[in-house]
């Protein structure tokens, strides 16, 4: 847990400098026996701004290993159509994405963010997102 919140401090800089390599590293570590961080890791492979992150084949890989039943399911649907839209397989990006916004909706969150998503990977279009 210290790990996965060094990395969100190194990604936001509200303490320290920001550094998304720092970030990263620490994101990496934490999500070797965290699930959260995993889910999370995997978001940032496959959306972040800058290409030299992105690697949406380890995103997929990270998120083989977190089932269904994970407690945070907006995170999780997500981060799985945005590791498939990364990785060229839209209609998938798709489905999850439609699964994400159903759980935005059951859980009465704003759907706008989740809307945008969805219209970007049905445009066949990645999502890309700054920290």
């Amino acid at each position: 847990d210290a790990q996965y919140l060094l990395a969100i401090e190194a990604f936001s800089g509200a303490r320290f400098e920001k550094n998304d390599e720092k970030g990263f590293y620490w994101l990496s570590k934490a999500a070797e026996v965290n699930k959260f961080a995993r889910v999370k890791y995997a978001w940032l492979l496959a959306t972040h701004a800058d290409a030299k992150y992105r690697n949406g084949k380890l995103a997929q890989e990270l998120l083989l290993t977190v089932d269904d039943s994970h407690v945070d399911k907006l995170s999780f649907y997500q981060a799985q159509a945005a590791a498939a839209a990364e990785t060229g397989h839209f209609d998938d990006a798709v489905k999850w994405q439609k699964k994400a916004f159903e759980d935005a909706k059951e859980l009465e969150l704003p759907l706008t963010h989740v809307e945008q998503q969805l219209a970007s990977y049905t445009n066949k279009t990645a999502w890309r997102e700054a920290i």
